[in-house]
């Protein structure tokens, strides 16, 4: 049996994230979206799956690609505070004394000691420096670079970007 998952929109509605990743892609549970999709269908007996694709289309054949050798899981540092609500994808490292509530973490994040994340998305390959602050619905995008003992409260962060200096005040930083 065939089938075809319709994967070729631009994700709008989950920016930044998307801005460097296609929507099937982004994590959930700790894994793509769409390995979630071909998974059920392989349950279900389909035995030949086709992705009409369309934005980021080499993107997502890399990965998918990647997906076949891949099992990392997140590494804890001592005295660390996780949880409520809190879900870190695979190569995460959280060193020790770090408190992370109502969170989520992507794919080789690194959130280095004693920071204080509530009600963030981090996204894949960020770098959170020491003693920092993150709250209030703050995101950051794809390889963000928090420098140490930062506040950042709200924050949405595009990929690529490195902050050095506090963010009191909810806003895009472009």
């Amino acid at each position: 049996m065939k089938a075809l998952i319709l994967v070729g929109g631009y994700g709008t509605r989950l920016r930044p994230l998307t801005l460097s990743t296609p929507k099937p892609l982004v994590d959930f549970c700790n894994k793509p979206i769409l390995l979630h999709q071909v998974e059920a269908l392989a349950a279900a007996g389909v035995d030949h799956v086709i992705l009409a694709v369309s934005y980021m289309s080499q993107v997502l054949e890399k990965e998918m690609k990647a997906q076949e050798q891949r099992d990392p899981s997140a590494r804890i540092g001592q005295n660390c505070s996780i949880g409520p609500n809190v879900s870190l994808g695979p190569g995460v490292v959280v060193e020790d004394g770090v408190c992370i509530r109502r969170c989520t973490v992507l794919r080789d994040a690194r959130i280095r000691s004693h920071s204080w994340l509530e009600s963030c998305i981090v996204g894949w390959r960020c770098r959170v420096g020491q003693w920092v602050r993150m709250e209030n619905v703050t995101v950051l995008g794809e390889d963000v670079i928090v420098n140490d003992e930062l506040y950042l409260n709200g924050a949405s962060v595009l990929p690529h970007k490195s902050i050095g200096e506090s963010v009191p005040e909810p806003r895009i930083i472009m």
